[in-house]
């Protein structure tokens, strides 16, 4: 159950657990992780090899 909002980029080698919520016009760049039952509002930039949650 993730939820993706739209004009939201994911780079590739993302990890994204289980119940996340990622808001609109996000980027989530590479090798990120993002745990389970993290939210993301929205306009937010994860840089790369950040983990959160």
């Amino acid at each position: 159950n993730v939820s993706i909002g739209p004009y939201t980029i994911i780079e590739k080698g993302v990890v994204i657990g289980d119940n996340v919520v990622i808001g609109a016009n996000n980027m989530i760049d590479i090798d990120t992780a993002i745990g389970q039952d993290s939210e993301i509002k929205s306009n937010v930039h994860l840089y790369p090899r950040t983990s959160i949650g």
